[in-house]
């Protein structure tokens, strides 16, 4: 039986998957651990990230996620490839990721293996790597690693809620899996801890993420997701100014005075690059 699922949701990823598979290819942990690798293909696909897939690493299997009527495409996705895996054991990891082979190690399976935790979630760094050394992107992305590295230390005893994470199954199970929300892997997490389940931010790992989300359609569904999740206008209005993200505060207030995330427009700002910069295409 399948001990560990690694389940990766895909859209057009075939610039970032040979990055995560060369990743994942060079963790010693998981050759003495029960694995499979499930990727699924978004419907919306159109370029070549499925024969990236079976190309370098054969031995994964492939779903493919149909059309969802869900609000948030990337959640109905992740969704997707996580009830399409087979593990006890559920690491939920994107496409766009550089791994630190030690989220596999013994001490941290342990803690889910155990059941004194439901799930854990893994530190990251932003390092795009499409994007020019020198340049106005770089000093963005070096500060908000700057100020995520100053408020784990002021916030240190308290849990980060990362979107890089593991769960066992019965926890997912229980708290129902991941929902059509914005930022749902946050609202995961809190549900997890609301029903009584431990979560532990590990920050002795350093994940890069290779694509960093500063685009405006990013920045307008942060905003959106802020004020969802009942954040104060002050609260928002500082965080987008220490983050360099303005249009964070033009999404909070669409949200506050228009719901944007129930009308239609939602849909198609992610797709054209909000929630995930890989939903380009389809609408």
């Amino acid at each position: 039986m399948v001990e560990v699922s690694i389940a990766v949701p895909v859209f057009n990823e075939e610039f970032y998957l040979p990055f995560f598979i060369g990743s994942v290819r060079r963790c010693r942990q998981l050759r003495s651990i029960d694995h499979e690798f499930v990727f699924s293909i978004d419907y919306g696909t159109s370029d070549r990230s499925e024969e990236v897939i079976r190309r370098y690493m054969p031995e994964a299997r492939v779903v493919h996620h149909p059309r969802s009527s869900w609000r948030n495409p990337g959640a109905a996705n992740f969704d997707f490839v996580v009830r399409s895996s087979l593990g006890n054991i559920v690491y939920a990891l994107a496409p766009d990721l550089f791994i630190d082979c030690r989220i596999f190690d013994s001490g941290v399976l342990d803690l889910l293996r155990s059941g004194r935790f439901g799930a854990v979630s893994f530190r990251y760094w932003n390092y795009t790597v499409s994007k020019p050394v020198l340049s106005f992107f770089r000093f963005r992305e070096a500060w908000d690693n700057f100020l995520k590295r100053i408020l784990q230390g002021v916030w240190k005893n308290r849990n980060y809620h990362s979107g890089i994470f593991a769960f066992r199954r019965g926890v997912y199970e229980a708290v129902g899996g991941l929902r059509d929300v914005p930022s749902e892997y946050d609202d995961f997490l809190s549900r997890v801890e609301g029903a009584g389940f431990r979560h532990l931010y590990v920050d002795w790992v350093d994940i890069l993420h290779l694509r960093a989300g500063y685009s405006r359609n990013r920045q307008l569904l942060q905003g959106i997701t802020k004020a969802r999740l009942g954040y104060s206008f002050p609260y928002t209005f500082l965080g987008a100014v220490l983050h360099l993200k303005p249009y964070q505060v033009v999404g909070y207030l669409a949200e506050k005075h228009y719901g944007m995330f129930t009308a239609e427009s939602y849909r198609k700002v992610w797709r054209k690059g909000g929630g995930n910069e890989g939903y380009l295409k389809k609408t």
